[in-house]
């Protein structure tokens, strides 16, 4: 399975380049400052995105799951939704 997921999309399930990075909420919104912790990726299951998708803990427990695509990086390597 991960070898056709690798000829579709061009990559694997597992982008561990994500794995550890902090992820900021949306710029302009009260979760700004909020920083959630990547826990796993995978492969976003968008129609035609191929994006990796970012398994995000937040410090309140919940789990969200913003693709890469959707994010910026910070200068710092952080990552930042929207």
């Amino acid at each position: 399975m991960k070898e056709l997921l690798e000829e579709v999309t061009g990559k694997t399930a597992d982008d561990a380049g994500y794995v550890g990075k902090k992820v900021y909420g949306r710029k302009g919104t009260k979760f700004a400052r909020v920083c959630g912790k990547v826990t796993n990726t995978s492969i976003c299951t968008l129609e035609g995105c191929g994006g990796t998708r970012l398994h995000v803990k937040w410090p309140d427990g919940k789990r969200t799951y913003p693709c890469a695509k959707g994010c910026t990086e910070r200068p710092n390597g952080d990552m930042e939704i929207g």
